[in-house]
């Protein structure tokens, strides 16, 4: 239950049946018992008619009715009291229980000691992802979100200086440990979108992953995609149709609602000044019409958008569409070379 589920159900505390009922019972025992003696009151003798009264069964319900409200009051009271009580020791017990698991958590995915051999990254992620889950404050969703950031950082940087290597159609068995991390992320991605435990750095690598996986997958033997192109500065691969060339640039805007198209013409822009006339760019980001047509004839790139799996075949299209307008590289370059 949040923080918030918790002050509202304090405001107004439950009173027990048994006690309504036990009230409502005497409410009626002694309104009948005063009704009654109200109906036979002399009215011209008042002070014997409360002198007889107040030797009555009548005082007597009265007298207990007066005393179960004040009973009621009090005991309403300590019950409120007790509950209250019993919530914040409850909610204080839960947030030490859920920071000593963020502890061991980052203190196992980033261990102290250079020697300790580090938590796996899918262990890490789907911990942080059952922590972000049973949060109740933004702080613990925020610092699951910031240690998220600074894996998926660390696993980008692993990537990067990785030296050039071909994607395979087929994941291999060896890499499955990766694929299984990223599946983990992805799914840590899914369920804090929205909520302060969200990673843009997170989201941003899945998606790079994703389609990289994607096209690799899709392929078919004339395409071959090659990540960590070092030669081609800014690409994110470089991708082989019948053996010419294309660049492919993933952009990710960290936010999708207010998108500056201008950040991915400067990418263009700079990309093809380092490397000149040089090969086709294919741009990809989730959003459409990333670019104008005047924009991609000038710089001969092409911008397509891919959200998921379904948008691979118009991804391929368009590559093609690229490649077309590339030269095949002579017998003795390889893959990454101009």
């Amino acid at each position: 239950m949040s923080t918030t589920d918790d002050d509202e159900a304090e405001s107004g505390p439950r009173v027990p049946i048994w006690l309504l009922i036990a009230a409502c019972v005497l409410c009626a025992v002694g309104g009948a018992f005063v009704a009654l003696a109200l109906a036979t009151a002399n009215l011209a003798n008042w002070g014997a008619w409360v002198r007889d009264f107040a030797k009555s069964p009548g005082a007597a319900a009265s007298a207990a009715l007066i005393a179960a409200v004040i009973a009621y009051r009090g005991l309403s009271s300590q019950v409120a009291v007790a509950r209250r009580t019993l919530r914040h020791q409850q909610r204080a017990a839960q947030s030490s229980s859920w920071w000593e698991m963020f502890e061991w958590a980052s203190g196992r995915a980033v261990p102290a000691e250079p020697g300790n051999i580090p938590l796996p990254d899918v262990v890490t992620i789907s911990t942080l992802q059952r922590l972000a889950e049973d949060a109740t404050t933004d702080v613990q969703r925020t610092a699951c979100g910031g240690l998220i950031d600074m894996l998926t950082a660390r696993m980008s940087t692993s990537t990067s200086t990785q030296q050039e290597t071909e994607i395979p159609a087929a994941v291999a068995p060896a890499a499955a440990p990766a694929e299984e991390t990223l599946t983990a992320l992805a799914s840590y991605v899914a369920s804090s979108k929205g909520t302060r435990a969200a990673s843009n750095v997170a989201e941003a690598y899945v998606y790079e992953r994703s389609l990289t996986m994607a096209l690799a997958s899709a392929s078919d033997a004339s395409i071959r995609v090659f990540r960590n192109p070092v030669p081609d500065m800014g690409a994110d691969a470089v991708i082989e149709v019948d053996g010419r060339r294309v660049l492919l640039v993933i952009k990710f805007p960290l936010h999708l609602e207010n998108v500056r198209r201008s950040a991915f013409r400067q990418t263009i822009s700079r990309l093809r000044s380092a490397l000149g006339r040089g090969d086709p760019i294919l741009l990809v980001s989730p959003i459409a019409d990333a670019l104008s047509s005047d924009f991609e004839q000038a710089f001969r790139t092409k911008a397509v958008q891919w959200r998921d799996e379904s948008d691979t075949p118009a991804l391929l299209d368009a590559l093609r569409e690229l490649a077309a307008q590339g030269t095949p590289p002579s017998a003795t370059q390889g893959p990454s070379s101009d």
